[in-house]
């Protein structure tokens, strides 16, 4: 959703401003991403995208995760994008521990910008599930269910950004 991409663009970019990247094509890269990461989705089926992908069938789930792909190609044909943007795309459901998609990437080998957008997206869309919520209640269902899904140090940024420390 829109609301969705725009937390995640502000967000991300709010993360990559407190790991001192300040560059701003940097953080204009963040913001894109951010923005664009869940475009592919445009390519699928709404009826798809309505359904949570714990619902999905195993051809559902395979349809569903070319949405990076699909995104990759939609940033590649807009004149103009940063060259990198669709990497980042492409890489938005790369997990640290090496279980996301589309290619199971795992740690340094994931892009050091996808890395930020995982992170923010996943906060975002816990936001949105529990609209009411605190931010240390999210923050701490973000750890319980993703801690080994993120890069640690993007985590701990995220978590100083909302002054919350774990115990």
């Amino acid at each position: 959703t829109f609301s969705h991409a725009i937390g995640t663009a502000v967000l991300s970019a709010m993360i990559g401003r407190s790991r001192n990247w300040e560059a701003p094509s940097t953080i204009t890269r963040l913001m894109l991403a951010g923005l664009f990461h869940d475009i592919g989705e445009s390519k699928l089926p709404a009826d798809l995208l309505i359904k949570n992908t714990l619902e999905m069938s195993g051809a559902e789930r395979s349809q569903y995760e070319t949405h990076p792909e699909l995104g990759q190609m939609i940033v590649a044909n807009i004149k103009g994008m940063p060259p990198d943007l669709g990497s980042i795309i492409y890489q938005h459901h790369e997990y640290w521990d090496g279980s996301g998609f589309p290619q199971k990437l795992s740690g340094s080998k994931i892009h050091p910008l996808a890395r930020i957008v995982v992170v923010a997206e996943l906060f975002v869309k816990l936001q949105q599930e529990n609209d009411s919520a605190a931010p240390s209640l999210l923050l701490s269902e973000l750890m319980k269910l993703h801690k080994d899904k993120v890069d640690p140090a993007v985590l701990k940024i995220l978590t100083s950004l909302f002054n919350y420390n774990p115990s």
